[in-house]
């Protein structure tokens, strides 16, 4: 397992050595947080099947975003890899483009171990964790 120095403002620090690379990043504004509309497609047109899914989205993306934080903060790059390529996987399934590639970039930094890219991508995921959670609480209330 890699190990890396967490410090209080959520930023790993590198252990000497670390190759640094840069990941591109993408604008994610043309991105949808939610595209409902695909997801139902997705689904077969089945609104029972939407509804029930949405549910237990929002049941476990608080307790996957628990689980990265928890990751955080036992300072494993692993499983902070995992849980994003896991996350990255939701997202696709349930068409949260802003999710998924917030999660691959993540995910990414941690497998090319570019330190630099951490703390921005946590930050840029929790956003996206947040939005969707928040998107789907909207579209939920008005059923």
């Amino acid at each position: 397992m890699c190990y890396y120095s967490f410090d209080f403002q959520n930023a790993l620090v590198p252990q000497p050595g670390t190759k640094m690379i840069s990941i591109q990043r993408h604008d994610s504004s043309q991105r949808l947080i939610f595209d409902r509309t695909s997801f139902v497609a997705r689904c077969i047109g089945s609104q029972e099947l939407v509804d029930r899914l949405i549910a237990v989205l929002l049941e476990t993306l608080p307790e996957q975003r628990r689980s990265l934080q928890k990751a955080i903060e036992n300072q494993v790059v692993a499983d902070i890899g995992r849980i994003s390529h896991r996350l990255q996987g939701t997202a696709k399934n349930v068409c949260a483009d802003r999710l998924s590639h917030a999660a691959s970039l993540l995910e990414l930094a941690c497998t090319s171990n570019d330190m630099a890219s951490l703390q921005p991508a946590f930050a840029n995921l929790y956003m996206q964790i947040d939005a969707l959670i928040d998107e789907l609480a909207r579209g939920a209330r008005r059923i």
